[in-house]
């Protein structure tokens, strides 16, 4: 099986105490075709601290079955 994948991911900084970082990635294989998916990720000083942070990241996910699970689509 051949593989590919492509990252873009960016460093936004809103403010002295908010980033924000965006970033897609492009999986690509000759078995399962290509797929997007996509993360968004949230750092916050909390009270203007460095040392005290807030992080949250949401994003969609993908994953292709492992070869064990290819076993039974080989026979």
């Amino acid at each position: 099986i051949r593989k590919q994948y492509f990252v873009l991911q960016d460093l936004w900084q809103v403010n002295k105490d908010t980033i924000i970082t965006p970033s897609l990635r492009l999986d690509k294989s000759d078995l399962f075709g290509a797929h997007l998916t996509a993360n968004v990720g949230l750092t916050k000083n909390l009270g203007g601290n460095v040392h005290r942070r807030f992080k949250a990241n949401i994003g969609t996910g993908y994953t292709e079955p492992g070869m064990g699970e290819l076993g039974n689509v080989w026979r």
